[in-house]
Parts: C-alpha cells; sequence; structure tokens
C-alpha cells in the first residue's frame, strides 16, 4: 500500500531526528547581535536585530546532517547583511515565518538550498542591490507551501522569488501581498507546482528586465531544464511583466524539451494579467481554462498555447495588439466565450492550428485592424461544432469565421448572432459541412462573397440575414461544392448573384427572399451543375431571378408558389435540357421563362388564380383541370381561374337571399329569428317557426304590423378554392291578416357584399334591390309559410393577374337577379308554461342571371357569358321558444339538418388570348348541420330582437349572421 505525504511533513519528520544538542535561538527585542550561525537541529526565534556587515546575517553552513527546525522572524524583529545573504541555509529547514524585515544587498536576501516546509511571510524581504529577494533550489528537497501576504522585492534587475533547479516540487504557493522583480521574471519556479494562488489583493509585477532577461511576471521551468506540470494556477489579483520591452509575458509556462511534462492542469484568471509579449503563454497547454478577469498583451498573443487544451472559457476580456487575442496550436476539446476577445492583428484575433471539438460564443469577438474574427485550420483538424449567438466580426479585410484547409471538415455550424466581415467574406469554411443554420445576421461589404463553401454541405438553412452591402459588387452565398438540401425562409441579399450553387443539390427550398440588387447580368438564384427540384414559395429577384447556366445537360426542375421577378426582362432562364416547370397556388412570374433548348414542359394543375407568362421555346403544357391557353406564336401562356369568373357574382347575393328568406316565419310570429338558422351563401329557405318561435306576441287580426331588420353575415368555402363573402342588408316590411287564418305582407330593402376568391386574387362588389310578398296560412295547428322575394342589382369585378411585366387588374361590371319563392311547415311537439318547440320543415329555391360581361384593364382580355342561378334548399329541424323573466321577454333556439343542391350544372363560355373555352359549373348536392339562438323584450311601444345563426356543411363551408330588428303594431 503507498501512502502520499506532504513535502512538509517530510521535512519536519527529518527534523524530528535532530541531535539532542540542538539550541533554540532567541533575540530579545531591543538586542543587537552581529549574525548567527545556527547548527544541526537548532532553531531561531528574532524579536530584535541581527545584522552583520559584509557576511551572512544567519547561517547554516552545513553539511546537512541535521537542518533546522524553524527560523521566526517577529515583528519587532530586523536580519540584514550587507555583501552577502541575510539569511543563508544548506540544509533542510522545517519551516521559515517572517512577520519583520529581512534586508540585504547581496547576492540574494534569503537562500534555502534544500527547499523548506513551509514559507510564511507577512513583513518585508527586500534586496537592496541586484540579487534576488528569496532564491529556494529544489535539486534535493521540496516546498510545502510557500505564502506570502507581505512584501518580497527583488534586487535591480533580479527576481522577487525564484524556484531553481527542478527535482522536486512546490507544493502551493499563495501571494497575497506584493512581489516585484526584474531579469527573467518576478516569480520563476522550474520544478512545477501543485497549486499556485495569487489572491485578490496580490500583486506580481516585473519592474524591470535590467537588459538580462526576458521580464516575466510568472515564469514556471524557465531556462532548459524539464520542471514537471503545474496542477493549478489562480490569479484573483494582479500580474504584470515588463512593459517597458522585451519579450516578457504576464504568466509564462516553458518547457525543457518536454511539454507534455508541462500542461496546465487547470487555469483561472479573475483578475488581471498583463504582458509584453504574450499575456498567458503556455508550451504544454491546459487541461481546463478559465478567465473572467482581463489578460492582455502588447506584442504578441495574448493567450498562446502549443499544447492541447480541454476545455477554454472566456467571460472577461483578453486583448492582444498586433497577434492574436487567443493563439491555440493544440486540439481543443470545447471553446466558449461570453466575453470580449480582442485584437489588432493584420492575421487573426483567434486562431485555432488544430481540430477543435466544440466552439461556442456568445460574446464579443473583434479585430480592429486587417485580421480575421476566428480562424480555423481545417488542413490539421476537423470542427466538431461552431455555434454563436454573439458578435464576431473581421477587420477591414479580414473574414469573419474563417475555416481555411480542405483536409477536415466541420459538424455543424450554427450562428443566432452576428457574424461580420468587413472587405472580405463573412464566412469561409473549405472542408465538408454537415449542417449550416443561420437565424441572425451575417454581413460583408466584400467584393466576392457574404459566405463561401469550398467543399460539399450536407445541410444548408437559414432563417435569419445574409447581407451584402457593398453598393457595386459582391456576391450572396457562394457555394463551391454539391449541397444536399438547402432551405431559406430567411432573407439573403447582394449585389451581384444571390445564391450560386456550383455542384447543384439534392433539395432546395426558400420560403424567404433572395434578392440581387444589379439592374443587369446578375441572378437571384444561379445553379451551375442539374440536380433535384427548385421550390420556391418566398421572393426571389435579380436582372434573372432563377438562372440554370450548366456545365451538364438538365433536366431541371422548378416549383413554385412564390414570386420570381427578373429587373432585366428575364425571370426564370433554363439551359439546354428537358426542363419541368410546376405553378402551384400564389405563383408570380415577372419577366419571360426561357427555356431554350430540350423537350420543355409547364405543369399548373396544382396552380389557383390567374396569371399570363411570355414562355419562350416551350413544347409542353400540362393543364390539368384548369383553363388554359398557350399562344406559341406569341410566346404568352394565359390561366384563367373558373371560380372567380363562374361564382364570383352570386356568392354575396345568394348569401343575402338566404338570409332574406330566413325572416319570413320569425316575422310573423312577431321576432326576427330565423326557424332553420340557414346563414350560408348558398343555402335558401329556412325551415318556418311558431308564433312561439322568437318570442313577439301575435297581432291582433284587425291590426297592422311594420318592421325593420339589419343582417349581417358571412361565409368561408376552400373548394375548389378559397372562397370568402361577406354581406348585409337592410329590410322593411309590414303585413296584416285578411282573414282569420291567412296573413299577408310586402317588404322591400337595399343590400351588398363582397366576394373574395381565391385569397383576394378576385373581388366581387355587389349591390341590390330587394322587393317581394309573404304570408301565412294556418291550417289547424299546422302554420304554412310562403314568400317570393325578387332582386335586381350590379356588381364590380376586379381580378389580379400575375402577368410578364407585374400584377394587372382586369375589371369588369355586369347585373344580376334572381326569384326565391319558399314554402315552409311548422307542427307544434311540445308545449309547457313557459314555452313551445315546433318540428320545421322549409323548401326555397333562388333561380336567376349573372349577366355576361368584358374586362377591361389586362392583356388577357377576358370575356365571360351570361350564368345560370340554380339553387335548391331543404331543411328539417326543431325550433324554441321560450319566456324569461316577467315583462315578455323570450328566448329562441333552433337546431336542424339540412341539404343544398346546385342544379345550375352548366357550362360558361370565357374567351381570352382570342380563343373560346368553355368553363363547366359541375352540379353538386352537399348536406349540414345548422343551429340558432335568439332573444326579444318589449322596450315602450316597440319589441326589439336580436339573432345569431351558424351552419355548417360536411364539405367544409361555414357561415354565420347577426341580426337586429324591431317591431311595431299599429
Amino acid at each position: 500500500m503507498l501512502t502520499t505525504v506532504s513535502p512538509a511533513a517530510l521535512m519536519l519528520a527529518a527534523l524530528a531526528a535532530a541531535p539532542a544538542s540542538a539550541v533554540d535561538h532567541v533575540v530579545g527585542a531591543g538586542t543587537t547581535v552581529a549574525g548567527v550561525v545556527l547548527a544541526d537541529g537548532d532553531s531561531l526565534t528574532n524579536n530584535g536585530n541581527i545584522v552583520n556587515p559584509g557576511n551572512i546575517a544567519v547561517d547554516y553552513p552545513g553539511p546537512n546532517t541535521g537542518g533546522i527546525t524553524f527560523i521566526l522572524n517577529a515583528t519587532t524583529g530586523r536580519i540584514e547583511a550587507t555583501g552577502d545573504a541575510a539569511i543563508n541555509i544548506n540544509g533542510a529547514l522545517g519551516k521559515l515565518d517572517n512577520a519583520g524585515a529581512i534586508t540585504s544587498d547581496g547576492w540574494a536576501t534569503i537562500y534555502l538550498d534544500y527547499g523548506v516546509g513551509d514559507f510564511i511571510n507577512s513583513g518585508s524581504v527586500t534586496n537592496t542591490g541586484t540579487g534576488r529577494a528569496v532564491e529556494i533550489n529544489l535539486a534535493d528537497r521540496a516546498v510545502g507551501t510557500f505564502t506570502n501576504s507581505g512584501t518580497i522585492t527583488g534586487g535591480a534587475g533580479n527576481q522577487g522569488v525564484a524556484f531553481v533547479n527542478n527535482n522536486h516540487r512546490v507544493g502551493t504557493f499563495t501571494n497575497s501581498g506584493t512581489i516585484t522583480g526584474g531579469s527573467w521574471e518576478a516569480v520563476g519556479i522550474e520544478g512545477g507546482v501543485d497549486h499556485f494562488i495569487n489572491t485578490a489583493s496580490g500583486t506580481i509585477r516585473n519592474t524591470g528586465r535590467g537588459g538580462a532577461g526576458d521580464g516575466h511576471g510568472v515564469a514556471f521551468n524557465t531556462g532548459t531544464v524539464n520542471g514537471g506540470s503545474v496542477g493549478s494556477f489562480e490569479n484573483h489579483g494582479t500580474i504584470i511583466a515588463d512593459l517597458t520591452g522585451g519579450n516578457g509575458n504576464g504568466v509564462g509556462f516553458f518547457d525543457g524539451g518536454d511539454a507534455t511534462a508541462h500542461q496546465v492542469g487547470r487555469f483561472v484568471n479573475t483578475g488581471t494579467i498583463e504582458g509584453n509579449a504574450n499575456g498567458v503563454s503556455a508550451q504544454g497547454g491546459f487541461g481546463t481554462f478559465d478567465n473572467s478577469g482581463t489578460i492582455t498583451s502588447l506584442m504578441w498573443q495574448a493567450v498562446r498555447s502549443n499544447g492541447d487544451v480541454g476545455s477554454f472559457t472566456n467571460s472577461g476580456t483578453i486583448a492582444a495588439n498586433g497577434d492574436p487575442a487567443v493563439d491555440i496550436s493544440g486540439t481543443v476539446g470545447t471553446f466558449t466565450n461570453s466575453g470580449k476577445l480582442v485584437s489588432d492583428a493584420g492575421w487573426t484575433t483567434l486562431f485555432f492550428e488544430r481540430e477543435v471539438g466544440r466552439f461556442t460564443n456568445s460574446g464579443h469577438i473583434l479585430n480592429t485592424n486587417t485580421g480575421h474574427g476566428v480562424q480555423f485550420d481545417l488542413d490539421n483538424g476537423a470542427v466538431g461544432s461552431f455555434s454563436n449567438s454573439g458578435t464576431i466580426a473581421g477587420g477591414n479585410g479580414g473574414v469573419g469565421v474563417a475555416m481555411f484547409g480542405v483536409n477536415f471538415g466541420v459538424g455543424s455550424f450554427s450562428n443566432s448572432g452576428s457574424i461580420l466581415g468587413d472587405g472580405d467574406p463573412a464566412i469561409v469554411i473549405g472542408g465538408t459541412l454537415d449542417s449550416f443554420s443561420n437565424t441572425g445576421l451575417v454581413q460583408s461589404d466584400a467584393g466576392n462573397e457574404t459566405i463561401y463553401f469550398n467543399s460539399d454541405v450536407a445541410r444548408f438553412s437559414n432563417d435569419g440575414k445574409i447581407i451584402n452591402i457593398n453598393a457595386n459588387d459582391g456576391r450572396g452565398i457562394e457555394f463551391n461544392g454539391a449541397v444536399g438540401a438547402f432551405t431559406n425562409s430567411g432573407s439573403v441579399s447582394s449585389y451581384r448573384n444571390g445564391i450560386t450553387f456550383g455542384q447543384g443539390f439534392t433539395t432546395a427550398h426558400n420560403s424567404g427572399s433572395i434578392v440581387s440588387r444589379a439592374a443587369a447580368g446578375e441572378i437571384g438564384v444561379r445553379i451551375n451543375e442539374p440536380g433535384g427540384a427548385f421550390t420556391n414559395s418566398g421572393t426571389i429577384q435579380g436582372a434573372t431571378a432563377v438562372g440554370y447556366i450548366l456545365n451538364t445537360a438538365g433536366p431541371n426542375t422548378l416549383v413554385n408558389s412564390g414570386t420570381l421577378k427578373g429587373t432585366d426582362g428575364t425571370a426564370i432562364g433554363f439551359d439546354n435540357g428537358d426542363d419541368l416547370l410546376k405553378l402551384e397556388t400564389g405563383s408570380k412570374i415577372i419577366g419571360a421563362v426561357r427555356f431554350n433548348g430540350g423537350d420543355d414542359t409547364i405543369d399548373v394543375a396544382d396552380f389557383t388564380g390567374n396569371a399570363l407568362l411570355e414562355v419562350r421555346d416551350l413544347e409542353h403544357v400540362v393543364a390539368g383541370t384548369r383553363m388554359v391557353y398557350f399562344d406559341q406564336p406569341n410566346d404568352l401562356l394565359a390561366i384563367v381561374e373558373t371560380t372567380g369568373v363562374t361564382q364570383g357574382g352570386q356568392v354575396a347575393l345568394t348569401g343575402m337571399a338566404t338570409q332574406l328568406t330566413t325572416l319570413i316565419t320569425p316575422v310573423l310570429n312577431g321576432v326576427f329569428s330565423s326557424g332553420d338558422g340557414s346563414v350560408a351563401p348558398l343555402g335558401y329557405m329556412p325551415a318556418p317557426q311558431t308564433a312561439a318561435d322568437l318570442a313577439i306576441v301575435q297581432p291582433q287580426a284587425s291590426r297592422a304590423t311594420a318592421w325593420a331588420t339589419a343582417i349581417g353575415g358571412g361565409s368561408r368555402d376552400d373548394l375548389p378554392v378559397d372562397i370568402g363573402a361577406v354581406y348585409g342588408a337592410l329590410v322593411a316590411g309590414t303585413h296584416a291578416k285578411l282573414a282569420g287564418d291567412t296573413t299577408l305582407g310586402v317588404l322591400g330593402g337595399v343590400g351588398s357584399g363582397r366576394a373574395s376568391i381565391n385569397g383576394g386574387g378576385q373581388v366581387v362588389d355587389t349591390v341590390a334591390g330587394i322587393a317581394g310578398l309573404y304570408g301565412r296560412h294556418e291550417a289547424g295547428i299546422v302554420s304554412i309559410d310562403f314568400s317570393l322575394l325578387g332582386s335586381v342589382g350590379g356588381n364590380q369585378s376586379a381580378r389580379e393577374i400575375a402577368g410578364p411585366l407585374g400584377p394587372e387588374t382586369a375589371r369588369a361590371s355586369y347585373s344580376s337577379w334572381f326569384l326565391a319563392p319558399s314554402l315552409g311547415v311548422s307542427v307544434p311537439v311540445l308545449n309547457t308554461e313557459t314555452g313551445e318547440v315546433d318540428l320545421v320543415g322549409s323548401v326555397s329555391y333562388i333561380g336567376g342571371q349573372t349577366a355576361g360581361y368584358t374586362e377591361t384593364g389586362s392583356s388577357v382580355n377576358l370575356t365571360v357569358g351570361p350564368q345560370t342561378i340554380s339553387l335548391l334548399d331543404a331543411r328539417l329541424g326543431l325550433a324554441g321558444t321560450f319566456d324569461v323573466g316577467q315583462e315578455g321577454a323570450q328566448v329562441t333556439a333552433k337546431g336542424g339538418v339540412f341539404a343544398q343542391s346546385n342544379l345550375g350544372g352548366t357550362s360558361v363560355p370565357v374567351s381570352f388570348l382570342g380563343q373560346t373555352q368553355n368553363a363547366a359549373v359541375a352540379g353538386s348536392t352537399d348536406f349540414g348541420l345548422y343551429a340558432g339562438l335568439g332573444v326579444s323584450a318589449p322596450v315602450g311601444q316597440l319589441t326589439l330582437s336580436a339573432n345569431a345563426d351558424a351552419q355548417w356543411r360536411f364539405d367544409g363551408q361555414i357561415s354565420g349572421s347577426v341580426r337586429l330588428g324591431a317591431k311595431a303594431d299599429f
């Protein structure tokens, strides 16, 4: 079994075996002695003055057969020598504790030839000449602990503390006071150290190299000997090299030929480290490096590592002048920066020479000169992952993130912050890349690319901004290799080509914006090799929006449901090949489509809308069910959305008609609430209700009733295209009983509506006058309601056409009319003290016509023939009316099923581009559910009511309406 024992314990154990003749020397306060010579086993306590001009003040000449137990210089003690050391111990020393003053002008103020168990200084150790303040030899024995809370001052041009030779180590070095020195370093340790701690109150400063050395603040293993590793290094105070010249580091970890033995296990800085050459330099690298303070250099790198680094974390400031802020020649496990890295180097601010496992930046990495922000050498090692949520900026002429080299690749690259290039690309990646994701800002004013990929990219995704702000030059993104999957939902903007695919792609989709700002000669998306389909649902703009300039013939497929805008006349330029352009809903193509050679096809089967394209060298059109005509001699292809031109004038009109038929039963009952809930544009006569249905008291036979109501409603249908409608009407009427079982009345009013087809691609506004007769016949408990309504109106149509020169608006005016008979039956099935429930059924029909028309304002020259309106509605349900309160207020509710049939199935002649086609209007029958709720109450001589209705058709159509009304008897 092995047991670990500290160096201090070993030294004290050896001293315990000291000779029995050992002497405890004590110098009293106020006493002055001319030097003290110690023998084996002795100890010294000094409260007075030990002064020995020209010789050693306290001496243990050896040989080291017993060593010295301890030396204690109290706060009143003074040990002084001239011409030689103040304390010279040529043997083992258990403990040296100084609380007073120790001075010398000799070669060393304190010299310990065999190490020391514990070295404690809370007083002052000063060399007034050119020698070291403290020199401890590690050749034969170690140092257990070295603790300074006082001041240690080396002579002019020499060290404050020097641990020489390398056979043994220093256990723990702690400084909370001040150590100053010159020459090579203020503190030098050649034998390695387990723990080095400079506390928040500690200061280590090189005050001048004196022409003899580099001028480091703290140096480990200086020279050519091999002193071993540093277990941990902590600085919470201040360490400063000689800043007046030389190659001094704030902290230097040097090797004597074996760099691996000198790796720093743990490095922590929360204070300040300043170097003239390097701030911190390590030949053997770091296990962990953590800086939350400040590290600076005046000449070279602020942090330099020749060896591997397990993890590097910076949340403070690391700044260099003339070289990188951080330069790592070995491999790096993880690198994390949330602080500030800045350099004015003409090279780079941050450099990695070999493999980096994971790079994460949420802080600032800046180059203030002409260098890069971050540089990786992919010829010597890969990058596992790169993530930036902060800011990385190259200098004037520098790349933001430069991954040069091609031998190794990058796993993932993610940016949610800002990466900036000034005069050069923002990002350059030479090796292969598995995935690239940007949700932040990538910007450059380079005359070349904003982002350049030299090799293959498996996956690319942009949901942020990639911008080249150069006003006269510069490209957006260039892929020199093949791309697996490309996705852009953000924005890409540049003067020259927006995106260049040098070796093609497997899949590519743009739902964002890609813009090339040049007036001529440049392309929004340039494709140099054939590959998979490019799908656009966003916006692509350039002198040519999409250009295929192929090194190898196609075929190529372009799918568009967005906007392609060619500002110089060509939206799409295909190369020689059997190419396919597939248009889907939302497609807008501004500029010509040029297929050039090959057997080429346009597929519009999945397109809904209206478009006019200039198309050259096209062989085939796949129309599907769309109305399409290719005027090949004039290179024009037109697509007409038939739903708008055949149903646009009917949607709002039939919606109003349906609402009017629902008024009859509640008017006769005395409440303006429908009995069937029908509100859809293709719904017609609602089921009638009983007198209790909508809560207005029956008028007397000898009196007449006058009423008025306001109606508002809307509907939404997705088949065959998106159709929405809103409508409203003001209607008034009067009725009276002509006999005991029969009531007859008249009504009139005005209504208006708007139909929106295909997401607003066509809008039809309708205004109509309304008139009609209505009545009821009571046959026992059965009520039979009937009506005949008529309307004449005008329609204004505005149809948007995506044309080759930009949007066109085609306008037309035309009339329409309808007659709408209806018949309803109501039978009570339940009577209670507070209300009644009726079984209701109805059949209604709307028949009429919309006139033909010819559009103006479009080069399509569309003419549409007249269209028939023929709609049948049947409903069955329950309707109830219930008294509430004591003042005649009532609540109504209803619900049921309905069927609607379009009996106007026919074909409508449609002429455009000088030829005529027939648009088929298919007949159909659909089923659904309806429901409604109403309330009424007497207010003075009036009865006021409110009603809300809704219905859902099983094919997906939904609709709803509200009504407000008033009535009075006279």
